[in-house]
């Protein structure tokens, strides 16, 4: 189980740039429940310290990542946003509480915290063609770059 799920973590990691960069890591176990392991710090960093956990612990059933957006203001250039996404994949389990280990068989959950990525929003602004236009090709390639490289398939909440 727990390479399984390493491998879809790395999934998710390379699948970030452009878009963004990990600023947090942090593994769930059955053992140590959801703060078993938070590693903070540079992306390269995180992910020598996520593969030195991962070759010792069997036990991993989640992981939620926190990421800094890279994006572009409205004259084109670049900045990047803290903590203002988070992904958490944890697999789906059968009925005996056991993990169901294929490839569709992972629950990735995508949150942004900002709306620059869409022409309108609810902000005292709420025109934001420009900014979109210019930030949408990164949340789009990167969600393309998800599904290729976990992988998973977006569904977008309707039924």
């Amino acid at each position: 189980m727990s390479e399984w799920l390493a491998e879809r973590i790395r999934g998710v990691v390379r699948a970030l740039a452009p878009f963004s960069m990990l600023e947090c890591l942090q593994i769930e176990t059955r053992d140590a429940g959801e703060t078993a392991c938070v590693l903070e710090g540079s992306q390269g960093s995180i992910l020598r310290k996520f593969e030195r956990f991962a070759a010792a612990e069997r036990r991993m059933v989640a992981a939620r990542v926190t990421l800094i957006l890279n994006c572009f203001d409205g004259d084109e250039r670049p900045f990047s946003i803290r903590s203002r996404a988070h992904a958490v994949l944890e697999p789906l389990f059968n009925k005996d509480g056991e993990v169901i280990e294929t490839d569709d068989g992972i629950d990735l959950r995508l949150t942004l915290n900002v709306d620059i990525y869409t022409p309108r929003n609810p902000s005292p602004q709420p025109d934001n063609p420009r900014l979109a236009a210019l930030n949408e090709p990164l949340l789009s390639g990167f969600i393309a770059r998800l599904e290729a490289e976990v992988p998973c398939r977006f569904d977008n909440g309707v039924r």
